[in-house]
């Protein structure tokens, strides 16, 4: 969430003339609710489910692709395997000033409202962003967010 997935995964798809899918994109396909929406109505439980069901559709897109996960993908130990599996995994790194940054007041992130950060409380903040930087040991590639990714691309 926040880190560039969509927008260095279309800039991607873009020079290499590859397919770009969304997992938010699929989700809502699948489901017809954004993220923000199926957490707010249905909550945590349904979305990790529906945002696992949407990664496998979209690393069934057949190769070459570029497959964009949502960030709470990675909790999940099978959709772990199920990307080292499907093909080269980049792990997009950005702190968490830059996440709030970008991701804070957008209208289809699931976790961040206009509060930011600041607005949730502690333990999720510090457990979720470990827990992300934890798992990148997982990744093939790691590259840091330098703040601006279409201008550094």
């Amino acid at each position: 969430m926040g880190s560039g997935k969509t927008s260095v995964g279309r800039l991607v798809a873009k020079r290499t003339a590859w397919p770009y899918v969304d997992n938010d994109e699929i989700l809502l396909e699948l489901v017809g609710k954004t993220p923000r929406e199926l957490l707010s109505e249905d909550g945590e439980t349904a979305l990790r489910q529906s945002e696992s069901a949407a990664l496998r559709l979209g690393l069934a897109t057949p190769e070459p692709s570029i497959v964009s996960a949502a960030g709470g993908t990675i909790l999940d130990p099978q959709n772990r395997r199920n990307m080292r599996e499907a093909g080269l995994v980049v792990w997009l790194n950005a702190s968490p000033a830059t996440i709030e940054q970008r991701a804070t007041g957008a209208v289809h992130r699931a976790w961040l409202n206009t509060g930011g950060l600041s607005g949730f409380a502690m333990p999720w903040r510090s457990g979720i962003l470990c827990t992300h930087r934890l798992r990148t040991s997982s990744w093939m590639w790691t590259v840091d967010h330098p703040g601006t990714w279409p201008a550094t691309f």
